[in-house]
């Protein structure tokens, strides 16, 4: 049987974006957040709240768009299709890091004394990453095994669609990743002690939900762009 080539067009627009949106971040939001932050003139306005969320959606944009193409593939594929997407995504994650950790050394202007906390914060972030894929793909492929429904999202919610239900374990995943790294943040700091200080933790504990929300809906948007077939690509391929 002729393997299809379909998941090339995938793995082209993944390397686009991941490594494309990675240095825009790194290179660029990065370092101007930076010296807005550290500006007098700019540290009492909104910009640099707003070049914190540009950021951090930035971050998020690469992961849910990869995820995306990657849970599809695994649907339409295969894992083995999918395996190229993912270790893409993992080089993309790792070219960020480092270069976040370039740029902290750098235009962040970090002192060469914390240079091993900065080391041992881009290595564990990066390990997180490839824990968090890990559960996504082994969660994707139980989904996928024996699934012969719909092909591509019906609506943006489906109990039966598995395909979504893919979607929507991956963006829970996510919610698990970050509460779970801001808890343990939290607890290092200590309780707040300000009004101002609660207010920034529950709207940081909300926009964990609320991003990876809307993760799950732009990953389900993007899958949109397949029409539907009958029946769903051997799972397992030779």
């Amino acid at each position: 049987m002729k393997k299809s080539t379909a998941w090339r067009r995938p793995l082209l627009l993944c390397a686009i974006i991941a490594f494309g949106m990675h240095a825009l971040r790194a290179f660029v939001l990065c370092p101007l957040n930076v010296q807005v932050n550290t500006n007098v003139i700019y540290a009492s306005t909104a910009l640099p709240a707003v070049l914190d969320i540009l950021v951090d959606l930035t971050l998020m944009a690469v992961i849910y768009i990869s995820y995306a193409f990657i849970l599809e593939t695994v649907f339409r594929e295969g894992f083995r299709r999918a395996l190229p997407l993912a270790l893409l995504y993992l080089g993309a994650t790792a070219f960020g890091a480092a270069a976040n950790l370039v740029m902290d050394l750098t235009v962040g202007g970090a002192a060469e004394e914390i240079f091993d906390y900065l080391l041992i914060s881009t290595v564990w972030g990066a390990f997180m990453e490839f824990a968090q894929l890990a559960l996504v793909l082994l969660c994707a492929c139980l989904l996928a095994h024996g699934y012969t429904g719909p092909l591509a999202p019906t609506g943006l919610f489906s109990r039966r669609n598995r395909l979504q239900l893919s979607a929507l374990v991956a963006a829970g995943i996510t919610v698990l990743f970050r509460v779970g790294a801001r808890l343990i943040y939290d607890i290092d700091l200590g309780l707040p002690t300000t009004s101002v200080e609660i207010v920034d933790m529950v709207a940081g504990y909300g926009s964990d939900l609320l991003i990876p929300f809307l993760g799950y809906l732009g990953m389900v948007l993007l899958m949109m762009r397949h029409p539907d077939h009958t029946e769903p690509a051997q799972i397992e391929e030779t």
